[in-house]
């Protein structure tokens, strides 16, 4: 069955028949970071700056919000669950990120939520 994360719908053929093997990319993301407390969706330090700036450059163009669960490490673990748990995490956060950008004046519809399991925090790209 496809993975379920609370308060978020995916289409019913999200469901993949084969193991899904991890493709970690180690690159560092592209984007405004803002951190998180380990293993929560509450920000770290005074994130007020970096929305302002990023309210002022996006213009009409849309925001991709981005939420990681664990940080890279090595005892980050990999078996589906643990996975999905991360990406519910990485929702939770990007979420967070995304109300703090409405409140702002940022449409709900220019923001793309998206999350990965493994990274650090939230990066905020915006595009075209």
């Amino acid at each position: 069955p496809p993975p379920e994360f609370p308060g978020f719908d995916l289409p019913r053929d999200a469901a993949v028949s084969d193991p899904v093997r991890p493709d970690i990319a180690t690159s560092t993301p592209e984007g405004t970071l803002i951190r998180f407390q380990p293993a929560t969706d509450h920000v770290v330090g005074d994130p007020q700056g970096s929305y302002q700036h990023i309210v002022s450059q996006r213009g009409n163009r849309r925001l991709t919000v981005l939420g990681f669960g664990a940080f890279m490490s090595a005892d980050a673990a990999l078996a589906p669950a643990d996975q999905n748990r991360e990406i519910a995490l990485g929702l939770l956060r990007a979420r967070v990120v995304a109300r703090a950008l409405v409140e702002r004046g940022v449409p709900v519809s220019s923001i793309i939520l998206r999350a990965e399991a493994i990274g650090d925090g939230v990066r905020i790209t915006t595009g075209d």
